[in-house]
């Protein structure tokens, strides 16, 4: 750490390091990144999976099952942020625009063909599934809600 002897000022931030420091302590190997709140720091998904690395996807959930199991426990017991409902609302609307596309039909259903067709499509509606998700967001919120008011 240096410090500017004129006015004593550090050349980074130092509370920046200590909660990038705690972020790297409490990041699990599935979770995602806290600062992760705008749409341009999700990464886009370049290319599909292969069969081996969906093997070894596979292998390492199983490894962390028990893991996974507790931090998911652990988050139901707190109430959702932000940026979790965003992403649930997110979700929602891609579930029932997929619903639409697929006719109704489950996407564990459809062949890998068929499967990646609609995920080519979902890919050119993104807009109307962003608007879809700030129309559901209120719904979500809602269903968040009500889970703690029912343990009351």
């Amino acid at each position: 750490m240096t410090v500017d002897p004129t006015d004593g000022s550090y050349d980074y931030d130092p509370l920046d390091l200590m909660i990038n420091a705690y972020r790297k302590r409490k990041k699990g190997p599935f979770m995602a990144d806290e600062g992760a709140e705008t749409d341009e720091s999700t990464p886009e998904l370049k290319e599909v999976l292969t069969a081996a690395q969906r093997m070894a996807r596979r292998a390492s959930f199983r490894r962390n099952k028990s893991a996974l199991r507790i931090g998911r426990a652990r988050s139901l017991r707190r109430r959702a942020s932000n940026v979790v409902l965003k992403a649930r609302a997110l979700r929602a609307a891609r579930a029932e625009i997929t619903k639409r596309l697929t006719g109704g039909k489950n996407k564990g259903d459809l062949s890998f063909g068929a499967r990646a067709g609609v995920e080519k499509q979902l890919a050119r509606k993104k807009t109307i599934i962003k608007s879809l998700a700030a129309r559901l967001l209120p719904q979500v919120r809602a269903k968040d809600a009500a889970r703690f008011q029912r343990k009351k």
